[in-house]
């Protein structure tokens, strides 16, 4: 790791900056450049990664746009929305601009936007990164503080009661913590699976579709090139349709299909393109609190994504201290409430949010692990069920016969599909008349339905999201997990 080399300058353009706000190692904000305007001779205006702020109600909203939940997006950090450099003076650019002279003495002061009075009260040495740099402390007449090095710039900074604490910077230079790129998100090595289960249901107004597919992906080669890494997969596959009437007797057919063959997944590092078929635009925008803006409709959104709807990203660190990437939740009482916010045309930085769930989770070093979508008379999800990554098995992974063979013992069981279940339940070459029964864990039968044919859709929407006990025709018995 290399020295970052600033010499008293707050940001390098060249490098990302972690933040955090609770004194933890988990990152809760990251500042870097995203555009660079040259205002005049040594004048430089640094704009910085913004936000996506949630309202409810959002009273600064359009008349004619829902104001009762929506998002702000380009909304400033801490630091402001910009950094303008004018020879050694910096401005940070904001509500409230502040005038940062990092090459000041101890004990120097200076009067700034709005009257605020900056002093530097501290200077002295200290182990940053690992190595010895000089610091120097600038209070504020108005209460905020920064804390500044020669070699890493911004240290600290202290502003109505939270303190952010720089504990990463990543880029030509890492040190610390770091947040995941796309390339980290897929970091995969010949030998790697992973193996998927995902369910499609919808409408075309005259049948009710159902699809029921498995996909297992093993890596095979991986090449690595300048800002890109390709992998040459195996796939096995199997995928299994039917559909039920809506109304009238409409023949809505079905069809199983299953098969090997070998495709590529091209990951770029910096940015989604749709050689990366397990990820979305949304990437984009990878740091939290961002805006997953929709995708442009001429490209395309990637699988799980959206042209017209957005998400706002929240990042966490699980169990095993991998940093995980999903959508914000904004009510936490309610598990299956994950919003997507669509453009109000009246003003392009507000999005109402829309009654349609959108969900996908990244998880570093895994990709991508479980995505679903609910939106009018349509819905998909899909989970990793089981990978093998770097020797580490973890869920189930099915011997390619199993899964080619998955289509038939489908058609022969007559198990209900999908689990979890949405609002829909389907089953499938079941004789006429055969009795289904869900039982909640009381023991309780809380549905009981006779078939009328081989194939029939079970209308589940008055259940509450939980686990239940399927009872088909007093013999085959299916655990069901219907989720919202």
């Amino acid at each position: 790791m290399g020295m970052v080399a600033q010499n008293w300058a707050l940001i390098n353009p060249a490098y990302k900056y972690n933040f955090s706000n609770d004194g933890s190692d988990t990152i809760s904000n990251q500042i870097f450049v995203t555009h660079i305007d040259t205002l005049g001779v040594d004048s430089l205006a640094h704009r910085f990664g913004l936000l996506a702020d949630h309202c409810a109600p959002c009273l600064d909203a359009p008349i004619g746009c829902d104001g009762t939940e929506g998002l702000f997006i380009d909304r400033p950090q801490f630091l402001g929305a910009q950094a303008v450099q004018l020879g050694a003076d910096w401005y940070l650019v904001g509500a409230d601009s502040l005038l940062v002279r990092p090459g000041a003495s101890s004990g120097e002061s200076w009067s700034g936007p709005g009257g605020v009075v900056g002093t530097v009260t501290l200077g002295e040495e200290q182990t940053v990164f690992g190595q010895l740099d000089s610091l120097k402390t600038i209070d504020y007449s108005d209460g905020r503080s920064i804390t500044i090095s020669k070699a890493f710039g911004l240290q600290r900074f202290f502003d109505s009661g939270t303190s952010y604490a720089l504990i990463g910077i990543q880029g030509g230079a890492s040190h610390g913590e770091h947040l995941p790129t796309i390339a980290d998100l897929y970091d995969y090595q010949p030998g790697d699976i992973l193996q998927y289960q995902g369910t499609l249901q919808g409408t075309d107004g005259m049948c009710y579709h159902q699809t029921l597919y498995t996909r297992k992906f093993t890596v095979l080669v991986r090449s690595d090139l300048p800002g890109r890494t390709d992998y040459s997969l195996r796939r096995v596959y199997d995928e299994f349709n039917w559909g039920q009437p809506v109304v009238g007797g409409w023949d809505c057919g079905g069809y199983s299909v299953s098969g090997v063959d070998t495709v590529l997944l091209s990951i770029e590092h910096d940015r989604w393109t749709e050689g990366n078929f397990l990820g979305n635009s949304w990437l984009d925008q990878l740091w939290p609190g961002a805006f997953g803006l929709p995708g442009d409709p001429l490209v395309g959104q990637g699988e799980f994504g959206a042209n017209d709807r957005g998400i706002r990203w929240s990042v966490r660190r699980d169990a095993e201290q991998r940093y995980v990437f999903e959508p914000e939740q904004f009510d936490p009482a309610n598990t299956y409430f994950w919003p997507a916010f669509t453009a109000c045309d009246q003003d392009p930085a507000y999005f109402p949010f829309q009654f349609d769930n959108m969900f996908i989770r990244y998880v570093e070093g895994i990709g991508r692990v479980k995505a679903s979508y609910l939106l009018f008379e349509h819905s998909a999800e899909e989970e990793l069920i089981g990978s093998v990554i770097g020797g580490n098995v973890s869920g189930t992974v099915s011997a390619d016969d199993i899964i080619l063979g998955t289509s038939e013992r489908i058609k022969e069981a007559g198990l209900l599909f999908p689990n979890p279940a949405n609002d829909h339940i389907a089953c499938a070459n079941m004789p006429a008349g055969s009795v289904v029964r869900l039982i909640d864990l009381h023991g309780r039968t809380v549905l009981t339905l006779r078939t009328r044919g081989a194939s029939e859709v079970i209308d589940v929407a008055d259940l509450a999201p939980g686990v239940y006990v399927a009872v088909v025709a007093n013999s085959s018995v299916q655990r069901l997990v219907i989720a919202r």
